[in-house]
Parts: structure tokens; C-alpha cells; sequence
């Protein structure tokens, strides 16, 4: 029988409150959005579950963003777009 992982697995504790809606996100493929002052452990959550879980983990600090690093953006010709692509 499959027993149920733990985010105490990872060694990470006091996160029981989020950790039923956090599998359920990753077993049915939905985004996380991790809000929370600094040292709550979001960044240490989401790298040990990417290496848990074989995934690469990479970090993107929104806040230090510029525009266009967050839309996708091409060059059609001389004309800039933004949008899905």
C-alpha cells in the first residue's frame, strides 16, 4: 500500500494548513501561487518539492521584473507584438 507523503519528508514543518490543497495542485497539474512575508519558506518549499519531484526549479523574482520580461513578446517584421503565442 502507497502511504501518503509528507511535506515533513522534505523536512519541511508547519506547512499543514496548505499541504492537502498543495498535492491536490500538483496531482491534477494546477499552478501554486505561494503569497507570504519573507522567510515563510516559499522559495525553500517550491525547490524541495521541484527536486522531490525530478523537476528543474528556478527562481523569478517578479518584483525585479521589467515588462517585458513578463509578457512574451516577438518581432513580426518591424512590429513588436505581446501576447500568447
Amino acid at each position: 500500500m502507497l502511504r501518503t507523503p509528507s511535506l515533513r519528508d522534505l523536512e519541511l514543518f508547519g506547512l499543514e494548513a496548505i499541504e492537502d490543497p498543495l498535492w491536490a495542485a500538483i496531482i491534477t497539474a494546477d499552478p501554486v501561487l505561494l503569497i507570504g512575508g519573507h522567510g515563510t519558506a516559499k522559495t525553500t518549499l517550491a525547490g524541495r518539492l521541484a527536486q522531490a519531484l525530478g523537476e528543474t526549479f528556478w527562481v523569478y523574482y517578479a518584483s525585479k521584473a521589467l515588462f517585458e520580461d513578463v509578457i512574451a513578446q516577438r518581432f513580426r517584421g518591424s512590429r513588436l507584438e505581446f501576447g500568447n503565442f
